[in-house]
């Protein structure tokens, strides 16, 4: 019997990746992670032919079951790599509006159709743009719209810092009020049904 194949396509390889591939590698399937910026998309009179470092992984491609992670600097080709696997009808995940959503959160950020959750108030600014500095709440913070993982987000206490910053920002952003939170917790949801909650915890000697 052939065993089932995995295939993560991303473009950084983390411990979320390694579990992943460990975990499908303990319940023995064939798992492999393949970095997006090296793979290319040869379009031929035979059809689309996918190669990574001059083989030709397309059979690989079509009979695995996909993860695409973190699109970081690869956008346009995840989303081509999503696009033809939804084509060919493979089961994968993330979604394409995931994988869209980070060339720009403002059009794909989710509606929250809730009482029992407050969306957090966000203004997205396009890099070089001024926002209404008095509609502003301080404390705020601001992160980069295609940042990860708590990367390069800054807090600021006075709008004389938050100008500063401003003049020199070549990034598109994402701004905030700042909530002073004890915990935070990620929700797992498929549907309309919450499967799970895991309290994130930042890594030891971390600062937050």
């Amino acid at each position: 019997m052939k065993r089932p194949s995995l295939l993560i396509i991303g473009a950084d390889r983390g411990w979320e990746e390694q579990e992943l591939l460990r975990a499908a590698k303990k319940r023995g399937w064939n798992a492999l992670m393949f970095n997006a910026t090296t793979i290319e998309i040869h379009l031929t009179a035979q059809g689309t032919k996918l190669v990574q470092g001059k083989k030709d992984f397309t059979s690989l491609f079509k009979n695995s079951r996909l993860i695409f992670r973190r699109s970081r600097g690869a956008q346009e080709k995840m989303i081509a790599l999503a696009l033809l696997a939804q084509h060919w009808n493979i089961r994968f995940t993330d979604g394409i509006q995931s994988i869209m959503s980070n060339l720009n959160k403002s059009i794909f950020l989710p509606s929250i159709e809730t009482q029992h959750i407050r969306p957090i108030p966000t203004l997205f600014l396009s890099r070089g743009d001024l926002p209404d500095l008095p509609s502003l709440t301080f404390p705020l913070l601001t992160k980069p719209v295609h940042g990860r993982h708590g990367e390069e987000v800054v807090i600021f206490e006075r709008a004389s810092d938050f100008k500063r910053f401003l003049k020199t920002n070549l990034k598109s952003l994402m701004i905030q009020p700042f909530l002073p939170i004890d915990k935070e917790y990620r929700v797992l949801v498929v549907g309309k049904r919450a499967l799970g909650v895991v309290q994130k915890i930042p890594k030891k000697g971390l600062r937050v």
